[in-house]
């Protein structure tokens, strides 16, 4: 075993065979060339950046505090927490249930392929139009005029709360009972 106490200057090639323990600090001024492995018992710290060129497996946690820009698809196999605004320029696809606890705005079309289920009021302040028929289950309230533009059947009693205007002829089948 050689061991050196001072400083030493090496202007050629240095070829060691065998482990090398080094109790300081180690400075390189150039490129490394490693081809096996390199472990690391402590922590890695680059001034510059790291390029990794083939796969890179993390074990633990991984930190970014500045942007991170993924060029590949991504996996994640668990969830993924985002506590500042996210953003997607492209089209989002979810496999599972969507699950918001605040507002969801949508600025465009809506196009939902199977039922819709609300469990609380729906308020539409826009026009709404139905291309298929409309079943509801409970009363309906009306807050100004209704239009109909085909015919319509009623399968109950009607009451009629103010005047009733009727423009074309009037069919009864059964008892009339006029009040008034």
């Amino acid at each position: 075993a050689a061991a050196v106490d001072g400083d030493v200057g090496v202007s050629g090639a240095l070829s060691v065979v065998g482990a090398v323990t080094f109790d300081g600090s180690l400075d390189v001024h150039s490129n490394a060339a490693v081809s096996g492995d390199v472990v690391v018992s402590g922590g890695v710290h680059s001034l510059s950046g790291a390029v990794v060129d083939g796969d890179m497996g993390v074990g633990g946690s991984v930190s970014v505090s500045g942007q991170m820009a993924v060029g590949g698809a991504a996996s994640l196999a668990a969830e993924l927490l985002v506590v500042g605004a996210a953003a997607f320029s492209s089209n989002l696809d979810v496999f599972g249930t969507l699950d918001a606890e605040g507002s969801v705005v949508l600025r465009s079309t809506l196009q939902v392929s199977g039922d819709v289920t609300f469990s609380d009021a729906l308020v539409v302040t826009g026009a709404a139009t139905l291309g298929s028929s409309l079943s509801v289950a409970a009363a309906v309230s009306l807050g100004d005029a209704l239009t109909v533009g085909g015919a319509v059947s009623l399968a109950a009693g009607v009451s009629v709360g103010g005047a009733a205007a009727v423009d074309g002829d009037v069919g009864v089948s059964g008892a009339l009972s006029v009040v008034g």
